[in-house]
């Protein structure tokens, strides 16, 4: 009987192993992040020191594994477990509230601190289990592939990523949570002693058989390689990462829609790496397959623009359209084509091209796997190639760009990467199908520059009006194709000139790369977006733009300036003399703002707190002697306010004191004195991002603090994805506060808004009653209270499985 396990039983331990470490990974960060933000808020600096924390220590996790599997096999599991053991005793994570900070300190320090001491060796553990169960696995089952291994470490990320949201922070708080993934924990340490101790029974058992000869040199990957093994995974995270700025900030401002193509970026890597049936065998039909998803996505803004689309708009209906009718028996009208007809649409292109591309770069990484004795490094080099790409989209990217450029360059990238696979693809075309592909493709581009020309579309007028447009392309990408088409003719007649003969994949290739030239010479042309913009500005926050707008009313022309975060309006100002004073947009006076702020109209020495500054409209409403006190967490915001809008400059003129405060408004509150406010604004929920710290019932505690007896809160509600009434009425209940509920609709130059105020001053209650327009959105469940423990966004989405009907 021999003293090995079977092989069955091992794999069977393994693979639980690598999804329960996986799962634990993706759930430690959401967790810890609840603690983090109450209490050091949610500037750069915070979210930059826990990225690069967990980024790190990912990398030293696959580092560990890495070296450990250098040492003595006797070793290995013994270093493993003390390391097992040193991580449990750190349990739980939950962060003590002694490292709350008490000052205006520089939090980068603390929350180092903070991360290493509470989920610093755990995570580390749980990231260099993915690399040593897979080594476990081939050892004991004597060189079995490992890798469909890692595709199951990818579902249990992917079940984490969706579990979280859906059910952990639905039922329990985060202590709980915390609880609840100690004993996670612990089940993942019984399990890694439990692949300790096959791999060291498989050990004794190989040491009593003859040692194999392994030639290191054989299987040696080489630097090209591993500069691949790099620069893939760097290029697959850029497109994921920059995808969810552009579908999050330039498309719909979606609560959750981050969750999409973080989802099918897992997807890829369980595909690609389960079987190579689903990449490696079909490369060029996914190739084939991206160019033309890849040129549509990163050009379909700018097609219509373009004269010659209309050219061929008629083309197609004049030629293609009745041969489509009469096969179908269907009515088509090709001569009107948009391919993008609403933000749908827009979503379905960029998910479709941000798998495609993801699909490419993690296929090719898995037809560059080395042999198994080298996976620890393969996966090394794998997490600093992501790791790479995440830097550079977080924080080289806003200081680089001005708006989200990184989506189109990556784009062009990845449809480059996607005409090199074709290429290779064709020069391992043989005998008869060369000639084949070779009149293909000719007969091609000679019917295709034939009908161009013929149709006018492209014609030597036509070249030489476009060599005198002001927009034309930049030189050097001019330059660049036409320099790279002659290279490709060049390295064909070198061939030519040096074999003596020429193999006709050659010449296709030639063609090909032509045809390839051109089209990534397009998506550089067309990619980038150009607008009107009067300052367009990005940064940790996202993008911010200014513009202005001509509106017609009553005969007369309205100019407008509009302050943009994303897709959601910040502020707006008519910039005629006679009314550039008066409110627009959110804060009319028939808003819930506006009455509370007309209440103070005859109190000259009254405080006006508002969070979330915009444009500073709010200022409209500041009379002389009057303080008015901002809060703003983006330094950008505030200087385009008092560049572009007068809101402010025109409140000083009027004797008004306008302070500014840059930092989170929770944490300045926290910390200030009491600033006896008689209206505090907060003006921060409207976009899919909401600062949640701001709606708990711990941080009405600190707003409460700084009202006077009869002060008034005034949250603004109004938001197209989320129903935040109950979570405000539910906090003011428990905190003692009586409240009521102005809603408006859009008119003129003012948007429908929805107002909750807040407040223990009887008469201001007395004197607005609630007035709603009868529309507003109920849920059909009771809201939990909101507290820093638990809060919960899904369970406030406007969905139909949260809202009633609106029959009920």
């Amino acid at each position: 009987m021999s003293n090995s396990p079977s092989r069955a039983v091992p794999g069977i331990i393994l693979a639980a192993l690598s999804l329960l470490s996986a799962f634990l990974l993706f759930q430690v960060q959401p967790i810890i992040s609840k603690f983090i933000l109450p209490w050091f808020g949610g500037s750069p600096g915070v979210w930059t020191t826990c990225m690069l924390f967990f980024q790190v220590v990912l990398f030293g996790g696959y580092a560990y594994a890495h070296t450990l599997t250098l040492l003595p096999r006797r070793w290995q599991g013994i270093v493993h477990g003390v390391l097992l053991g040193a991580a449990i005793a750190m349990l739980p994570i939950a962060p003590s509230e002694m490292w709350k900070p008490t000052g205006a300190e520089d939090p980068a320090l603390r929350i180092l601190l903070l991360l290493f001491v509470s989920v610093g060796l755990p995570y580390f553990v749980l990231s260099s289990t993915s690399p040593l169960v897979q080594v476990w696995f081939t050892r004991t089952t004597n060189g079995a592939s490992p890798w469909r291994l890692y595709a199951l470490s990818n579902i249990g990320s992917l079940v984490a990523l969706l579990s979280y949201p859906l059910f952990f922070e639905v039922h329990w708080d985060v202590l709980e949570q915390t609880t609840l993934w100690a004993v996670g924990f612990g089940a993942f340490v019984v399990l890694s002693l439990a692949g300790i101790w096959l791999d060291r029974s498989h050990a004794i058992v190989a040491e009593s058989k003859p040692v194999e000869v392994v030639d290191k040199a054989a299987d040696h990957p080489g630097w090209l390689k591993r500069i691949q093994w790099v620069l893939l995974p760097a290029l697959a995270s850029c497109v994921l990462l920059s995808a969810t700025n552009h579908v999050c900030q330039d498309v719909a401002v979606i609560p959750f829609l981050w969750v999409v193509p973080l989802s099918l970026y897992l997807l890829t890597f369980i595909i690609c790496f389960e079987h190579e049936r689903w990449y490696a065998r079909i490369c060029a039909l996914w190739a084939l397959l991206a160019l033309p998803v890849l040129f549509i996505t990163c050009t379909e803004s700018s097609l219509r623009e373009q004269p010659f689309w209309t050219d061929f708009e008629m083309m197609l209906h004049n030629h293609v359209e009745p041969v489509l009718n009469r096969l179908t028996g269907q009515k088509f009208l090709l001569s009107n084509i948009d391919l993008t007809p609403n933000f749908i649409w827009e979503l379905g292109w960029s998910f479709s091209a941000m798998f495609i591309a993801c699909m490419l770069c993690h296929g090719e990484l898995t037809r560059l796997k080395p042999a198994p004795r080298r996976l620890t490094e393969f996966y090394l080099l794998m997490s600093f190639g992501g790791a790479l790409g995440g830097l550079f989209v977080s924080l080289g990217a806003p200081h680089v760009f001005t708006s989200f450029a990184e989506w189109p360059i990556s784009l062009i990238v990845v449809s480059a990467l996607a005409c090199y696979i074709l290429l290779r693809s064709v020069l391992r075309v043989k005998h008869v199908w060369e000639w084949l592909l070779v009149l293909i493709l000719a007969g091609v581009t000679c019917w295709i520059g034939w009908e161009l020309y013929q149709r006018g579309i492209v014609t030597l007028e036509k070249l030489r009006e476009l060599m005198k447009q002001k927009d034309m392309p930049p030189a050097a990408a001019m330059y660049g194709a036409v320099g790279a088409i002659g290279l490709c003719l060049a390295l064909l007649i070198f061939r030519l000139v040096q074999r003596g003969r020429m193999r006709p994949a050659l010449v296709s290739l030639t063609l090909l790369a032509v045809y390839f030239t051109l089209g990534l010479f397009a998506m550089s042309y067309l990619g980038f977006k150009s607008d009107d913009k009067i300052e367009r500005v990005r940064n940790f926050y996202g993008m911010l733009s200014v513009s202005e707008d001509d509106y017609e009313s009553g005969g007369q022309t309205l100019i407008y300036r509009q302050l943009m975060n994303g897709g959601i309006v910040h502020g707006m100002q008519n910039l005629d003399a006679s009314v550039r004073e008066e409110p627009t947009t959110y804060y009319g006076h028939q808003t819930g703002i506006g009455k509370a702020l007309d209440s103070l109209k005859d109190k000259p020495d009254a405080r006006i707190g508002v969070v979330g500054m915009g444009a500073g409209t709010v200022s409209c409403y500041a009379k002389s002697g009057q303080t008015l006190r901002f809060y703003d967490i983006n330094p950008d915001v505030v200087r385009i306010a008092e560049k572009y809008f007068t809101y402010l400059e025109d409140a000083k003129k009027r004797g008004a004191k306008v302070e500014i405060v840059v930092s989170d408004a929770r944490l300045a509150l926290e910390r200030e004195k009491s600033q006896q406010f008689d209206v505090l604004l907060l003006d921060a929920f409207s976009g899919d991002s909401v600062p949640v710290h701001l709606l708990t019932q711990e941080a009405f505690a600190i707003y409460d603090r700084h009202m006077k007896a009869d002060g008034i809160i005034a949250v603004h509600i109004t938001n197209s994805y989320l129903v935040l009434a109950p979570v405000i009425e539910k906090i003011a209940e428990a905190s003692g506060f009586k409240m009521t509920r102005i809603a408006t609709e859009a008119e003129g130059d003012h948007d429908s808004t929805d107002y909750i105020l807040v407040t223990r001053n009887e008469d201001f209650l007395k004197a607005t009653p609630p007035d709603l327009l009868g529309n507003e959105t109920e849920l059909k469940h009771a809201v939990r209270l909101w507290t820093d423990r638990y809060h919960n966004l899904l369970r406030i989405l406007d969905i139909p499985q949260n809202t009633k009907d609106s029959e009920e």
